[in-house]
């Protein structure tokens, strides 16, 4: 494995940055349609304001099937249930 800086401008890695990222966008859209509303990216006030949204709406383990739940927002927003 070689690690170095400036990796996108092999063509190799950019061309696997751009397809992951299309991935992650196609993954969102789908969780989006399956809890009904937007879900924003990040760990922003907004996304802390959807995950509430969330839980209001399908309960508490409804986070578990959609979010990552070792990240510092999950534990944020399920601390205070």
């Amino acid at each position: 494995m070689e690690q170095r800086t400036k990796g996108e401008s092999d063509l190799a890695v950019a061309a696997a940055s751009i397809l992951a990222r299309e991935g992650f966008l196609l993954g969102m859209n789908k969780l989006s349609e399956q809890v009904g509303q937007i879900l924003p990216k990040g760990a922003s006030s907004i996304v802390k304001e959807a995950a509430r949204s969330i839980v209001q709406k399908n309960g508490a383990t409804a986070l578990e099937e959609i979010a990552k739940t070792h990240f510092k927002t999950y534990l944020e927003v399920t601390s205070l249930l």
